[in-house]
C-alpha cells in the first residue's frame, strides 16, 4: 500500500494503469487497494485522463484534506509553529520569541503554540498525524533526546518528544533542522526522491542534511552533517563550538557581519543589511560577499569529494540575490572536482520558501511513508 501511495504524492494526479505499471503490481492489485483508499478518504478522484479513443481512465490523487500535519522549528530565540495539509500546504504559521534557555516555561510555550494552532484552525489533535520539532543541534533521532545544542546547553539531555508527547497526545519526531531542510527537499520534488542529495543550510549555522536513495543518513550516533564545524584555516577566527577556523566561522550570517564589523565596513543589524549595502554600490561589502561565496563554494567541493551525491542544494539567506556568486559557485567547485560531471551532479539554490519552517511538517509526512511501528498513517488506516 505505502508504495500506491508514493507513486500517487509523486506523481498524482495519475490513472490506475500507470500506478499498476510504476509499482508493477497487477491491475486487479492496484484497482482494489485503490478503491479501498478512496473509501478511507485517503485517495480522492479527481477528472479523467486524455483518451486518444475508448473510455476515459479516471485519475487519483492524495486528498490534501485527510489529516493535517504539524511542525515547531525551535530556534535560538523563537518558536515557529506551522500547519500544513496532508500535501505539504501551508494552512497556519506563528512566530514567537523566547529567552535564550531552557526552561520549564519554555516547554509550556511550545505547547501553548500548538493548542493556540488548534483553536486558531478549529481541529482536534485527532487531525494530526503528528508533530515535528526541528532544532539547531544534535538530537538522538530515535529517541527524541536532545544531545547538543550550541549555545543552549540547559536543552541538552532533555527527552523532547516525550514530554511533547505526554503533554499533548500527538505523536512527536525530534530532529535537527538541516536534516529536517534535507527531508522538505525531497518533499518539495527540489530532488528526487530516491537520490542521494545533500542540502547545505547557511543561516545563524552552517549544517548539512544529508539522503541516501532518499533516507536520511544518521552515521552510528546520528552526528552526520556537521560540516560547519569542520577546519578549513587553523588560525582562523573563533568559531561559537570553540575550535577556530571553522567553516561557520567563515560562511554564516553572523560570521559576515563579524567580519563587517572587524574590518571597519560597519556595524549590520541583520545579513539583509550586509545585503542591502552590496545591491546599492558598495564596493567593499559586495567584495566580502564575494569571498564569501568562494568559500562555500569549498564547503561545496568537500561534501562532492567525500559524498559524491546526485543533488547538492544550497539553502541561503543572501546567495540567491547574486547571479554572478551562484554561477562562480559553481563553476569553482566543478574546477576543483574535475572527475564530477555537470549532467550527473546538479548543484541548486533553494526555492522552496521558508525551508526551515517546512521541515518540521515534512518529518511527519516522510514517516508516513516508512515501515515503522510510529507510522501514524498506517495506524490510522487499520483502524
Amino acid at each position: 500500500m505505502l508504495s500506491i501511495l508514493k507513486t500517487i504524492r509523486t506523481n498524482g494526479p495519475i490513472t490506475k494503469p500507470e500506478i499498476a505499471k510504476r509499482t508493477s503490481l497487477t491491475s486487479v492489485t492496484a484497482h482494489n487497494f485503490i478503491n479501498e483508499l478512496v473509501g478511507k478518504n485517503l485517495v480522492e478522484e479527481v477528472g479523467y485522463a486524455k483518451s486518444s479513443g475508448g473510455r476515459k481512465a479516471a485519475l487519483y490523487r492524495l486528498n490534501s484534506n485527510f489529516c493535517r500535519l504539524l511542525g515547531q522549528n525551535l530556534g535560538r530565540s523563537f518558536i515557529s509553529t506551522t500547519v500544513y495539509n496532508f500535501n505539504l500546504e501551508l494552512m497556519y504559521h506563528k512566530k514567537i520569541k523566547y529567552e535564550h534557555d531552557y526552561s520549564e516555561k519554555i516547554i509550556m510555550l511550545m505547547i501553548g503554540e500548538i493548542e493556540r494552532a488548534m483553536r486558531d484552525l478549529n481541529l482536534e489533535r485527532d487531525d494530526f498525524l503528528g508533530v515535528g520539532i526541528s532544532i539547531p543541534g544534535q538530537v538522538n533521532h530515535e529517541t527524541g533526546v536532545i544531545v547538543n545544542l550550541t549555545e543552549m546547553p540547559e536543552w541538552n539531555g532533555i527527552g523532547l518528544k516525550e514530554v511533547i508527547e505526554a503533554r499533548t497526545g500527538i505523536r512527536a519526531y525530534v530532529e535537527n533542522d538541516n536534516k529536517a531542510a534535507a527531508v522538505a527537499i525531497k518533499w518539495n520534488n527540489l530532488v528526487l526522491a530516491n537520490s542521494d542529495s545533500v542540502c547545505i543550510s547557511i543561516g545563524e549555522g552552517v549544517g548539512t542534511g544529508i539522503l541516501t536513495e532518499g533516507r536520511l543518513f544518521y552515521g552510528g550516533h546520528s552526528n552526520t552533517g556537521e560540516i560547519g564545524h569542520t577546519t578549513i584555516q587553523y588560525d582562523g577566527p573563533l568559531c561559537k563550538c570553540g575550535n577556530r577556523g571553522c567553516i561557520e566561522a567563515i560562511i554564516s550570517d553572523y560570521a559576515v557581519i563579524e567580519k563587517a564589523k572587524q574590518t571597519g565596513l560597519g556595524e549590520f543589524s541583520d545579513i539583509f543589511a550586509v545585503v542591502k549595502q552590496a545591491k546599492e554600490g558598495n564596493g567593499a561589502v559586495y567584495a566580502m560577499l564575494k569571498e564569501t561565496g568562494f568559500f562555500t563554494g569549498i564547503a561545496v567541493e568537500h561534501i562532492v569529494k567525500v559524498l559524491d551525491p546526485d543533488f547538492i542544494v544550497i539553502q541561503s539567506n543572501w546567495i540567491s540575490e547574486f547571479a554572478d556568486i551562484q554561477y562562480d559557485i559553481i563553476n569553482n567547485v566543478f574546477a576543483r572536482c574535475s572527475w564530477a560531471k555537470r549532467g550527473a551532479l546538479k548543484i541548486l539554490f533553494n526555492t522552496t520558501e521558508d525551508l526551515e519552517n517546512t521541515g518540521p511538517a515534512a518529518l511527519v509526512l516522510e514517516n508516513c511513508f516508512q515501515l515503522s511501528r510510529e507510522n501514524g498513517l498506517l495506524r490510522r488506516l487499520s483502524l
